[in-house]
């Protein structure tokens, strides 16, 4: 059984003692508080490392590594270093609630090696942490996926590093999109000169991503995932990098730099005033490598299987890729990389012929086509490639976001906690408090009401009765309004909506809209006077998909699991007798089917 050791303080010494008293599989909780530590802290256990939180456990570097170390980010220039002494086991390695400055002599956290290089750990998870004045933030080195979520980092140098084992990856391991075997960047904040590094057959994914480059000069690239190179340099398994902002003000830059292996890049935009490219190219034959081609796919090292559509600068420009360098394979094979045969670009319009193509899966051609073209179908979320000329196939699917490690009693540590009370002095005329028997406790009032689960939120009752509903940062929680829309209101009915299903005046004099939909059924309601740390558990909730139970308070009326998938809060012009200003917030509601 897993047990949880409370180091005394956040020095070094008493975390390495916390540390020392664990055993794999156990936490070690670290509380507030500053330190500087003047060595790096080695970590072989797979241990969940939980601190209390950004502004919270504050740790200063005080130790000074090799500067070439340093520079070259070798795992000795990281203030804290995982590496598992049991590979075998698959531990579990969490760091989670650090607050770090790297005083410009070291780098962050590493992850990497290990004692084998044909076993693999899939449950490393590096989240809301702040790391800054370093050079790299994070690095992951081998085979460990995982995910690094919510997290700030700060550097001078590019933030993210990954690697794999060079000929062993592979040897060992094949590479496929959408998997869990590789390590996801997601639902961070990054200020750098640029963004991300990989190859010796690693494999990794950029998602949700803000980037903000801090560079004066053009960037070229900010996605950069290595080829092969003399000397057994091995190439980039796989990338994915979709749905990211990148925030360059004024410079130009390229937005990715494919140099071998498999990649996918989609759905990013980039903010600039300057230009913006993108591109694919081979530097080196596979055939220098001792392992030229993966031994269980047979993927070469070289670009192949790869996509790219619907990258944008600033929104609506779109951002197509070019091959910038050849070598020529002979023979059957001839110039690497080719369009349409090792790299697919968006094109418009499109007819099947060549490129990849997006709109709904009903626009897809169903004829005409050329083996190897792409269709991303919007409405499905999955990448269709053509087998025939006929006939298509589901080649991709994006991995399950938010990653499944992040899958856990809401909220997490270093998030805000939830207070949730009731009052019968808000609630409508003639109604009582209820308590429902398929949900734990009802966030709500009598017209409308949504529920959490207990695991996803703390509630504490106020004795005696009556009840009173509270919401915001624990200890600073503010009183929840009525749920309602304001008298002669005209709210804009939300995408897909195909008519009101009733207006009704309450008993309060307001107003509720009801909307339906029938694929997936969606409604939209209004809170006014919302403080900001309420519309800040708002957006939480939107960020982490948290399901909901909702239901309109009719006879009979069912229970919805819904998800919260837009929260726009408008603030209000008018303080009260606080003088805390307020906002309006609209929600709109989706059914999980």
């Amino acid at each position: 059984m897993a047990d949880t050791h409370a180091a005394a303080s956040c020095s070094y010494a008493d975390v390495v003692a916390a540390i020392g008293l664990a055993t794999s599989g156990d936490t070690v909780t670290v509380p507030g508080g500053a330190a500087t530590w003047a060595s790096q802290l080695v970590v072989t256990k797979g241990l969940n490392i939980i601190a209390a939180g950004i502004g919270q456990t504050v740790i200063t570097n005080g130790w000074t590594p090799a500067l070439a170390d340093w520079t070259n980010n070798n795992q000795d220039s990281f203030l804290i270093r995982y590496n598992p002494s049991d590979m075998a086991s698959n531990h579990p390695f969490r760091m989670n609630g650090f607050d770090i400055n790297c005083s410009a002599t070291c780098n962050g956290i590493f992850i990497g090696y290990g004692n084998t290089t044909s076993v693999a750990n899939n449950k490393i998870r590096i989240d809301h942490n702040r790391i800054v004045n370093t050079r790299r933030p994070i690095q992951v080195h081998g085979n460990f996926y995982g995910v690094a979520d919510n997290n700030i980092f700060s550097c001078s140098a590019t933030a993210i590093g990954h690697y794999g084992r060079q000929a062993a990856s592979w040897t060992y391991f094949d590479f496929n999109f959408g998997s869990a075997n590789q390590f996801y960047f997601e639902d961070n904040t990054i200020d750098s000169p640029y963004l991300s590094h990989g190859g010796y057959g690693g494999r990794y994914c950029l998602r949700h991503n803000v980037w903000t480059a801090t560079t004066s000069a053009n960037i070229y690239p900010m996605c950069d995932f290595h080829g092969n190179q003399p000397g057994e340099i091995y190439a980039e398994m796989g990338v994915e990098i979709y749905e990211n902002t990148f925030i360059l003000g004024s410079r130009s830059g390229g937005m990715f730099d494919g140099r071998g292996g498999k990649s996918l890049i989609y759905n990013n935009n980039v903010t600039t005033t300057g230009s913006i490219s993108s591109k694919w190219r081979e530097e080196n034959n596979d055939n220098i490598a001792l392992v030229p081609k993966n031994v269980i796919s047979g993927q070469p090292q070289h670009v192949s299987d790869s996509y790219a559509w619907a990258n944008t600068k600033n929104g609506t420009t779109a951002i197509v890729p070019y091959i910038g360098g050849t070598v020529d394979y002979g023979g059957s094979i001839g110039l690497v990389p080719q369009f349409n045969v090792d790299c697919w670009k968006q094109v418009t319009p499109f007819t099947g012929a060549d490129g990849v193509g997006v709109g709904t899966l009903a626009q897809r051609p169903t004829s005409g086509l050329a083996v190897g073209v792409g269709y991303w179908a919007t409405d499905t979320q999955t990448l269709y490639r053509a087998t025939s000329a006929t006939a298509w196939q589901a080649y991709y699917t994006p991995y399950a976001y938010p990653h499944p490690l992040r899958d856990e009693a809401y909220p997490e540590p270093g998030d805000p906690t939830v207070l949730v009370t009731y009052s019968a002095s808000i609630l409508h005329a003639a109604t009582s408090p209820v308590l429902v028997p398929e949900v734990d406790y009802i966030l709500g009032v009598a017209d409308a009401t949504l529920a959490l689960e207990a695991d996803y939120l703390t509630v504490t009752p106020i004795e005696p009765t009556p009840w009173e509903i509270r919401l915001g940062v624990l200890g600073g929680e503010e009183l929840l309004p009525p749920l309602n829309w304001p008298v002669g209101s005209s709210p804009e009915m939300p995408e897909g909506t195909t008519a009101y299903v009733d207006s009704v005046a309450l008993a309060d004099g307001s107003v509720r809209h009801n909307f339906r939909t029938y694929s997936p059924r969606k409604w939209t309601h209004e809170w006014a006077q919302l403080t900001a740390a309420q519309v800040g558990v708002f957006n939480e909730l939107v960020a982490h998909a948290v399901p909901l139970h909702y239901q309109n308070k009719w006879v009979n009326a069912d229970w919805h699991w819904v998800i919260i998938t837009a929260c726009d809060p408008i603030p209000l012009t008018t303080t009260f007798t606080t003088g805390t200003p307020f906002w309006k917030l609209t929600l709109e509601l989706e059914e999980i089917l």
